[in-house]
């Protein structure tokens, strides 16, 4: 197995993606320092999982990601694959090639991959176990680990020696079996306190179930009874049910038959006002054609005005033009007059040439002159006449809009009038149901008031009880606090009772007193407060058992029998035999302290006795002090009660008391539970009247909101008929104004129109003036040019004269032909005019006929719908009458139904309770107990006996049954974690075994090799391994012990780096020949080594590189030239890594030396 491939993407200064490709063999990296060669050496550490940020050269672990330059931005992701060749299986899985991946994100979160698949970091540890490729392992020596080698604490130095010795993965599976033994211990434990505290509930749970038991026999007894009063109950609902059925079915058909009737009524209304909306429509309809009817005539008389008028303005136009015509012959007349007389002269005018220029030129500006002002007249008559045709299209435009507006203000008016009918209508419809709401109202007021009382009456009663249930609360805790002080009492006292029965010692004393010769023990005689008790005992101790004989034969007596019997040794005090009382010795008695006797009580004539035994004892707080003995301390612990006649007697009499107190008690209960029992029953009672008059009032309370709703929807419609009122209202007020505008605008128009024809008729004169003028004018011009002509050339001013003439005859008779043209045109247009003007006035007669007709039809409707309306309005006070009655037998029915609910709520409630409290139903049950007597006294008895329990788990025996179970279980996985520790400490022992041996085994090896390596390294000299502890292979240490050649043994630290990486390098190849690494990385190793050294360490790569493949860092020539495959690590870019590749050919010279050639 080797490494093939090195891929980093983003991992410290490699920003872009590299790879790097090994074979089998020696690959150098080189490059300058701080380009970035030992981050390769770096990544392939991290890949294989190493953690520690300080090894990474790092404060954290997210900088090893890349932090970017000035030119570059960080990335988010740094990214590292080793790809493996595993052709021989090495690694413990099935692929030929195995690629490892991490990837760490600046979030923190870290990925592993195996061949793409997402693994966790123990799967790749577990991988690598045992091969010699590790994070931490000797296949892999950095920058730092020379030192490590030599100078670590032995500890640390025995893993590499581990990894050798292939006994990693035993560590591991030691440390898991121990955290597994860890976690045994901890389950253990908590199944130790759970064992103990499930042991105690099956102890409390077996008294529950106990208790059960007997409150499960009252509850049996109470039953018989509850159930008898249930089925009497409901047996008496029964009938009041069949009663309420009987009485309800008439009404409901009372009720069904007027209300079909007033629905009947309803629907006709509804139907009738179906009709009167549809005769409304067809009087809109009817007015909206009536309306269209008057503007057509409005139209019509507008167009006979307009063709009027036009006729007026064409005749005019018509005498115009002949009296242009005649004055166009007379003007051809005389030109062919003139044109006759230019033939005729052929004078000679050339004296007065001068002369006839001057007057031509002045009479042609003057001709200028009028013909400008004949066109200028004539233009404006063409946009005067424009103007008019615009007008006349407004004007037609107008008058269409204000027939539109005059049409839907008649629809607006009708609409309007017909919404003012709905709202009179449904206004008369608001006050009858207002009455309705005010007495349904009023029955409302009553129930509330009714229901009022009857809740505070319920809350009386409610307060009673309450206060009741606190008292029997107090009083049951003050009885469940009794009965356990008066159990514990009665426990103290058997307990004490037993002692008593079972200590040897109290049964010699009772053996001894049975015999007569003594008179008790001094616990006896004496009685103390109980807060002293304790302190007394510690005082007297075994004093308290001494007897107390009067003579010393009764003493002697005693002894001999208990020897005789083989009873327990007892202590006697003969009263005559007893000294007087000594005093205290000094001892530096404390202030407040008060001699032990005074806190006894005893009898005058046992005074002697008892000042014999409390002599020089003296208290002072929880302090006792006698003569020359002082005791004191925290608490007291007595394995044995003492006391004891004087403990059972005060709690004999305080059980007594208890037992009193208990008795009163359960009397008070007892009282106290019947008077609670007739106070529910009168509050149940009180509840069904509730409940009956709130369905009342939720039926009146649905009644008047359906009213009100109907108010609410009626006035919505009212207010929604005025809002179109007011709206249509609003729309005819802007239709006024808009046909006023319309009207004054077709004013305006009428006017303007008025004006501009009586422009046409100022510009027509003007042009017939100009025109006459210019007809005066032209003559002039010509005879004035004529004659200039004349006098300038004779025939050619005859001839241009001529040509004159003629061209103005033409012109003129072209003016003759359009004048004529036009005429004709002219009447034509007369006769069109004159045609529609008979059109319209026969249009317009039948509109007005048509007009009558609408208005008939109008008339005739109007009387349909008053009577339509009227018939209405009786029907309405019909359904108005019927329908008081219907909510009058509404009300009857709705009453009698919540009777019938209430009755049935009842009824059912008692069922229900019948089920759930007894699981049986009414049919079940009825034949068994309807005759059965209800004993209420009983019931409150049984009742009584069963408060007087307490509180009861009826789940108990079956707690009891699940909790033996649990505590079965567990106490079997108790054995069974047990036994698995058992196991596991085995398993520690198998692995430490299989450890020692293969460590020892290993180290031997390696401690050969390393002293063979270390003498071939330094040409001589002495080095050794040894284990800091023999005695303990597991945790044993390793030191190294060198002596290089020529020098005295000392502390491996004091040696120089080149000699301290030297031994390192023994070391390490050592370890290759006991277990060779595939692939071992050496970082800058021969940096302290001189050329002589350097030469013995090429030698030794050269001699492992058979079985090892090497990745060397460094920046020596000599090491260089050794490698098969070089790469340049360079930073172009800065603060960015490149790599440059170069294989190394070797080739033999002809003195059998090897020679490198690149390529």
């Amino acid at each position: 197995m080797y490494l093939k491939k090195v891929e980093l993407c983003g991992f410290k200064s490699f920003a872009d993606r590299i790879t790097l490709n090994f074979e089998p063999g020696i690959t150098a990296i080189i490059g300058p320092n701080g380009c970035g060669k030992s981050n390769i050496s770096d990544a392939i550490r991290w890949c294989l999982g190493e953690q520690r940020a300080k090894s990474m050269r790092s404060s954290q672990m997210q900088e090893v990601i890349f932090g970017g330059t000035q030119t570059r931005a960080t990335t988010g992701m740094a990214e590292a694959s080793l790809t493996f060749d595993n052709s021989q299986n090495v690694l413990p899985i099935d692929y030929s090639e195995v690629t490892v991946t991490r990837r760490l994100f600046r979030s923190g979160e870290s990925e592993y991959f195996i061949n793409k698949t997402q693994c966790r970091l123990k799967d790749i540890k577990d991988m690598f176990l045992d091969t010699g490729i590790g994070y931490d392992g000797y296949s892999i020596i950095e920058q730092g680990k020379v030192d490590f080698l030599t100078t670590a604490k032995p500890e640390d130095r025995r893993e590499l020696f581990e990894e050798a010795a292939g006994v990693a993965k035993y560590k591991v599976r030691r440390e898991e079996t121990l955290r597994r033994l860890e976690k045994i211990d901890a389950d253990m434990g908590r199944l130790s306190d759970s064992l103990v505290i499930h042991k105690q509930q099956i102890t409390a749970l077996d008294i529950q179930a106990k208790k059960a038991k007997q409150y499960k026999k009252f509850q049996e007894e109470l039953a018989k009874y509850e159930v008898a009063a249930l089925v009497q109950q409901i047996s008496y609902g029964n009938a009041e049910l069949d009663r309420l059925k009987k009485d309800l079915d008439p009404k409901i058909k009372d009720f069904e038959e007027n209300n079909t009737a007033s629905a009947q009524i309803d629907a006709q209304i509804q139907d009738m006002r179906v009709t009167l909306d549809e005769k409304n429509e067809v009087y809109v309809r009817v007015n909206q054609e009536l309306g269209e009817i008057k503007a057509q005539i409005g139209v019509c008389d507008q167009i006979i005005q307009h063709s009027q008028s036009r006729e007026t303005e064409i005749r005019a136009e018509q005498e115009r033009l002949l009296s242009e015509l005649e004055i166009n012959r007379e003007k051809v007349a005389q030109y062919e007059q003139q044109l006759k007389t230019l033939n005729t002269d052929d004078g000679s005018l050339a004296v007065e040439t001068e002369n006839l220029e001057k007057a031509y030129k002045e009479a042609q500006s003057r001709y200028d002159e009028i013909k400008a002002k004949l066109s200028a007249a004539q233009t404006r008559e063409t946009e005067i006449r424009i103007r008019i045709s615009e007008l006349e299209s407004e004007k037609e435009s107008q008058v269409n809009l204000k027939a539109e507006l005059s049409e839907t203000k008649i629809h607006l008016d009708a609409q309007s009038q017909s919404l003012e009918r709905i709202i009179a209508r449904l206004q008369s419809e608001i006050e009858p149901t207002n009455l309705e709401i005010a007495n349904i109202e009023a029955s409302l007021s009553q129930a509330s008031n009714s229901i009022g009382s009857l809740q505070s009456k319920q809350e009386e009663i409610s307060k009673s009880v309450s206060e009741n249930e606190l008292k029997l609360n107090a009083l049951e805790n003050t009885l469940s606090q009794d009965k356990e002080s008066l159990a514990s009492t009665q426990s103290r006292i058997e307990t004490l009772k037993e002692f008593d029965q079972q200590d040897p010692i109290r049964s010699s004393i009772r053996a001894v007193l049975n015999l007569g010769a003594a008179r008790g023990p001094i616990s006896s005689l004496i009685d103390a407060d109980p807060s002293k008790s304790e302190l007394i005992a510690a005082a007297l101790g075994e004093k308290l058992n001494y007897l107390v004989c009067e003579t010393s034969d009764k003493a002697e007596k005693a002894i001999s029998f208990l020897e005789e019997n083989g009873l327990s040794r007892l202590s006697f005090i003969v009263s005559e035999k007893i000294p007087q009382a000594q005093s205290l010795q000094a001892l530096g008695l404390p202030s407040g302290s008060t001699e032990l006797i005074k806190y006894l009580n005893y009898s005058p004539s046992d005074e002697n006795i008892i000042k014999y035994i409390c002599s020089g004892s003296i208290v002072a707080g929880n302090k006792v002090y006698s003569n020359v003995i002082v005791s004191g301390g925290g608490k007291s612990s007595f394995e044995k009660p003492v006391l004891i006649e004087d403990q059972v007697k005060k709690l004999e009499e305080n059980a007594i008391a208890i037992k009193n107190k208990i008795a009163l008690a359960q009397a008070e209960i007892e009282k106290i539970s019947d008077l609670n029992i007739s106070l529910k029953l009168q509050k149940e009672a009180l509840g069904f009247e509730v409940v009956k008059i709130k369905t009342q009032i939720e039926s009146k309370t649905a009644q008047i909101e359906e009213k009100r709703n109907d108010i609410r929807n009626t006035v919505d419609e009212i207010n929604k008929h005025k809002e179109e009122i007011n709206s249509q209202s609003g729309e005819l007020s802007s239709h006024n104004d808009k046909i006023s505008a319309f009207d004054q605008k077709l004013a305006e128009i009428e006017e303007e129109e008025n004006k501009l024809y009586e422009e046409i008729k100022n510009a027509q004169n003007t042009i017939i003036s100009v025109r006459k003028e210019e007809e005066a004018a032209a003559p002039v011009m010509m005879d004035a040019r004529s004659a200039w002509d004349k006098k300038a050339t004779e025939l050619e001013n005859k001839q241009k004269g001529q040509q004159y003439i003629l061209d103005n005859i033409t012109n003129i008779k072209q003016q003759i032909e359009y004048a004529v043209n036009k005429t004709a045109q002219d009447e034509a247009k007369l006769s069109e005019l004159l045609t529609t003007q008979e059109t319209e006035t026969v249009k317009i007669q039948q509109l007005y006929e048509q007009q009558a007709q609408k208005d008939g039809e109008i008339q005739l409707f109007l009387g349909d719908r008053e009577n339509l309306q009227n018939e209405i309005d009786e029907k309405t006070a019909s359904w108005h009458e019927l329908r008081s009655r219907v909510d009058a037998l509404k009300n009857e029915v709705d009453s009698m139904q919540v009777d019938l609910k209430n009755f049935e709520y009842q009824k059912n409630n008692l069922e229900a309770r019948l089920v759930e409290t007894y699981g049986k139903s009414y049919e079940e049950v009825k034949a068994e107990y309807d005759g059965v007597e209800v004993n209420h006294e009983e019931i409150a008895k049984i009742k009584r006996k069963m408060e007087a329990l307490g509180p009861v788990n009826q789940a108990a025996q079956e707690e009891y049954e699940t909790l033996e179970q649990r505590y079965n279980f567990l106490v079997t996985q108790q054995q069974d974690l047990l036994k698995a520790k058992d196991d596991l400490h085995e398993v520690i022992k198998k692995i430490n075994a299989s450890t020692v041996e293969n460590f020892k085994k290993t180290f031997d090896v390696v401690r050969a090799n390393f002293k063979e390596l270390y003498r071939k390294l330094f040409g001589g000299g002495e080095a050794d391994l040894m284990l800091t502890d023999e005695n303990n292979l597991l945790e044993s240490g390793v030191d190294i012990f060198a002596q290089p050649p020529g020098k005295k043994l000392q502390n491996i630290s004091l040696y120089s780096g080149g000699e301290k990486a030297l031994t390192a390098v023994a070391l390490l190849f050592a370890f290759f020949m006991v277990k060779p690494s595939p692939f071992c990385i050496l970082d800058e190793v021969d940096a302290p080594l001189d050329d002589a050294n350097i030469g013995r360490y090429i030698a030794m790569i050269k001699e492992f590189s058979a079985k090892t493949q090497f990745m060397v860092v460094t920046h020596n020539k000599r090491t260089m030239e050794m490698a098969d495959i070089l790469y340049g690590v360079t930073m172009e870019e800065h603060g960015v890594s490149k790599i440059i590749s170069v294989r190394m050919n070797k080739q033999e010279n002809v003195n059998g030396e090897e020679e490198d050639t690149t390529r």
